[in-house]
């Protein structure tokens, strides 16, 4: 009997109990011999079409699992090396900066079908650079280009009788020579830092203090320096000047009563007793040319120039209450090397 035609003739027919063929062993001419005889009979199409169902279901079904295992290493390493250029595309995005100009997407070994967009970015970033460019050259040309009239008016009020009106127009042209030198710092940041040496944020307090030191007095206003301990940073100190100095200045303008500048390992701190910044605008007063009065005299770049400095030496800015009320804002710096503070 025939096992596979037991099978099917009763999946196709249930009610069919014999097989539809039967082999019979014989001998022909005195040897062995196989003799198959079929009956014939009608199949409906839907006994073919459940006979052809149970064929796949045994042999077809897990044959197509088998040459799918065995397939799918095949084509996950083809997928992945059709993909890796990719990656490296991938990686060159994520180094694409405004302080990294000139960095593209390659465009070799892609496959023919992400190419075109990989060269429409690219030229997409060529003209950003060059509109970025553009801007920043007005920007600096403005800014040099005001600080000669901004240098005359200053010697010109210097040599007028000292009064109220004097004191006003000093006061006046001084932020305006800081907003030139606050314009040209925003260019010197996209350069990146200067030269990195050993700092002393100690002494470079007292110099910035010094240094605004005149227009406190002029304000009645007072500058104290509270130095715990020896702090060295690694950085370049004229941009971290310029940083504290930003700090001292946005307390005299914003703040109010004495202005303490404490430095205590690597963190810059500048507290005054004034209303302070309230929680929910600490975040938005770093962005450039954000006031929280609109109609403050301050140009709204210091705070944004103060997070630029900080992040390009490692650091964070953060803002705070002071101990007598009024703003805390800190910028926090790695040590150069590990000190022991008092």
């Amino acid at each position: 009997e025939l096992e596979f035609a037991h099978r099917i003739s009763y999946w196709t027919d249930p009610d069919r109990r014999f097989p539809s063929a039967r082999m019979l062993k014989t001998e022909v001419d005195g040897r062995p011999a196989a003799l198959i005889i079929g009956v014939g009979q009608k199949l409906t199409v839907w006994q073919s079409l459940r006979g052809s169902l149970v064929v796949f279901a045994v042999y077809g079904l897990p044959l197509t699992i088998l040459m799918a295992l065995g397939a799918a290493p095949l084509i996950v390493l083809a997928v992945r090396r059709t993909l890796a250029p990719l990656e490296v595309v991938l990686d060159e995005a994520s180094r694409i900066d405004v302080r990294s100009p000139g960095v593209r997407l390659s465009e070799g070994r892609l496959p023919r079908e992400i190419a075109p967009l990989i060269a429409a970015v690219n030229s997409a970033l060529d003209r950003l650079e060059e509109g970025y460019a553009s801007q920043a050259r007005f920007m600096t040309d403005a800014a040099h280009e005001l600080r000669t009239p901004v240098a005359i008016l200053q010697t010109r009020i210097e040599s007028l009788s000292a009064g109220m009106d004097r004191t006003a127009l000093t006061q006046d042209v001084t932020r305006l020579a800081l907003l030139c030198e606050q314009l040209l710092d925003l260019q010197r940041i996209n350069q990146g830092v200067g030269q990195r040496t050993a700092v002393d944020l100690g002494q470079l307090a007292r110099q910035c203090a010094a240094d605004l030191a005149p227009l406190a007095i002029s304000a009645n206003r007072e500058i104290g320096l509270e130095l715990i301990g020896s702090s060295v940073v690694a950085g370049d100190g004229p941009a971290l000047g310029r940083a504290l100095s930003n700090l001292i200045m946005n307390a005299l303008q914003h703040g109010d009563g004495p202005i303490t500048v404490t430095v205590k390992g690597g963190t810059m701190s500048v507290a005054d007793e004034g209303q302070g910044i309230r929680p929910e605008a600490r975040r938005k007063v770093f962005e450039p040319f954000h006031r929280l009065k609109p109609r403050s005299t301050g140009s709204g770049l210091g705070l944004a120039l103060v997070k630029e400095i900080a992040q390009l030496h490692g650091g964070t800015v953060s803002i705070g209450e002071g101990p007598r009320g009024g703003a805390d804002v800190s910028i926090h710096l790695p040590l150069a090397v590990r000190q022991t503070t008092a």
